[in-house]
This record gives structure tokens, C-alpha cells and sequence, in this order.
């Protein structure tokens, strides 16, 4: 899995949510990383904090959740990705 695309792919469906509630920036946003997906949560955090620049998610404060592992993750449908699980507006 390329990160670099799932950064992208993150920060478009975060600005996607802020532009939907007509917001300027986000405040708190969950990124689940599936226990299948081979993407290390601390990697993935780091490279959002340095891509988000100019963008709704620049001063949010970015968690990173890993999904369950062990024989859990067989009946995790989301296992093998990563996704955007919450975004917080603030003031909504």
C-alpha cells in the first residue's frame, strides 16, 4: 500500500467533509488503520501533519486508532485499509 496516496486520499476526504458543513478547518480528526493494512499508524499520522498545510486538517489534532488484530481481524471487513473513522468540526 502506498502511503503517500493514502495521505491523499485522507486529506480529500477530510477537506470533502469540511467543505460539506461549510467549515474552514477541522479540529479533531480518527484515522482507523486496519490491522491487515501493512501502514504503520505512527507513519501515517506524521505524513498528514506534513501534507495538511493549507488545508482544513493543518491544526487538527490527528489520532490514529489501529483496528483489532489476531484472529479479530479476520471478520473486520475493514482489516486491510485505513479510512477516515471520525471528524471533529469544533463549534458545530
Amino acid at each position: 500500500m502506498d502511503e503517500r496516496k493514502v495521505v491523499r486520499d485522507l486529506i480529500l476526504k477530510a477537506t470533502e467533509v469540511a467543505m460539506e458543513h461549510r467549515v474552514d478547518r477541522l479540529t479533531d480528526v480518527t484515522i482507523r488503520v486496519g490491522a491487515l493494512s501493512h501502514v504503520a499508524p505512527g507513519s501515517i499520522a506524521h505524513q498528514i501533519r506534513d501534507a495538511s498545510t493549507g488545508t482544513p486538517l493543518e491544526d487538527a489534532r490527528i489520532e490514529v486508532v489501529r483496528g483489532v488484530g489476531g484472529p479479530a481481524a479476520a471478520a473486520d471487513e475493514h482489516a486491510a485499509g485505513v479510512f477516515l473513522q471520525s471528524v471533529d468540526i469544533g463549534g458545530c
